[in-house]
């Protein structure tokens, strides 16, 4: 029970950072006539070669765990109760082919991963953890993940990410690996584009998954509403405004957790009698581009609850009728603002090969 419950909740934190990535705005924009607001706005992403953009976020959790019934607290693992990071990365269209897929590096500038251990907490487990933290960040920075896009924002794969993730212990890697998919598939935009112009005070609904259907991972499935408010300025940039809420369900397999039997539901998972579910749900704003459909600047909010069940547990006596249970609930918030260094102008004209120097996603 202790490595599952560790490993939910790494990766139920991650996966929820992951989540808000794309999907958000923040305060730093003046909203008002950027232009007119009434009229209907067309979201695409267009991609340009040579155009870089800094991103900076920071993430923070808060976390409460509850067991029941009362006075089994020493048999969970060591938890952190606070979790916080913060980055910044640099994106850069590095080519366009002419089938319209996108090559765009994601660089690692800056990482810092901060998370508290409860007061009982052996030394050597907190030195061991403070350790591979800080090797972790070491190793992130400088790194350049290479994402490849369709025309329609689909993440198609990456590369690089090798000397980030392959150092790091087993039961850390796998969570880290699907919150570095889960990024790349934001950034992409996919999950987001409405495939219509939206009219002021318009919604569109946009479904997400990140893993395949099957039992072999992670599984993050949820829904998101969006809301189209209006205009603002950003840093110079017309930008349309933004509300989203959305709500996910994350479901470990046989990867993440050994032995797992999926129920047909998908809405829990069963290992050995020990049931594991977690649920989610944000809301936030979101500055995207006009001209480019970039995503300018975010703010969200992220509720989690994770609940794990199991019927037996050696040494303690128990009905099966009456399962012991561990409820954890995350807040987690997140901000993030970005800043266009290399914008380049587009001419439309043709690359050699037949490729534009600016390719449009359309979902």
């Amino acid at each position: 029970m202790a490595r599952s419950l560790v490993l939910a909740l790494l990766t139920s934190i991650n996966l929820g950072f992951g989540a808000t990535r794309c999907v958000a705005a923040g305060d730093g924009a003046r909203t008002g006539p950027a232009g007119d607001a009434t009229s209907s706005v067309n979201l695409i992403r267009r991609y340009r070669i040579g155009e870089s953009t800094r991103y900076r976020t920071e993430t923070h959790t808060t976390a409460t765990v509850r067991i029941s019934p009362p006075g089994l607290e020493a048999l969970l693992p060591p938890l952190p109760t606070q979790v916080s990071t913060r980055q910044q990365n640099t994106l850069t269209v590095r080519a366009i082919h002419a089938n319209g897929v996108a090559d765009v590096e994601n660089r690692f500038d800056r990482l810092d991963l901060h998370y508290d251990l409860p007061q009982h907490t052996p030394q050597e487990v907190r030195d061991s953890s403070l350790k591979e933290q800080q090797a972790f960040c070491r190793r992130a920075v400088g790194q350049k993940v290479v994402a490849h896009y369709d025309r329609g924002g689909r993440l198609l794969g990456f590369e690089g990410a090798e000397a980030i993730l392959d150092p790091l212990s087993a039961p850390l890697r796998h969570p880290f690996e699907q919150v570095l998919k889960l990024l790349l598939q934001q950034m992409g935009g996919g999950p987001f584009y409405p495939n219509h112009p939206v009219e002021l005070n318009g919604e569109w609904k946009r479904s997400f998954r990140v893993n395949s259907a099957d039992a072999s991972s992670w599984t993050l499935e949820g829904e998101s509403t969006y809301r189209y408010e209006g205009q603002a300025e950003y840093r110079g940039s017309k930008a349309a405004v933004i509300r989203f809420s959305f709500t996910s369900l994350l479901t470990p397999g046989a990867a993440a957790l050994p032995g797992a039997v999926p129920k047909p539901s998908q809405a829990e998972t069963t290992v050995n009698g020990l049931q594991v579910q977690v649920k989610g749900r944000g809301q936030g704003r979101m500055l995207a581009a006009l001209e480019s459909g970039a995503i300018l600047e975010n703010q969200a909010s992220v509720h989690q609850t994770l609940e794990i069940s199991v019927r037996a547990m050696p040494g303690v006596n128990r009905p099966p009728s009456d399962p012991i249970t561990v409820q954890m609930e995350a807040e987690t918030t997140f901000q993030m603002q970005g800043m266009v260094e290399n914008q380049i102008e587009s001419t439309g004209r043709m690359r050699q090969g037949g490729a534009s120097d600016e390719a449009p996603t359309r979902p």
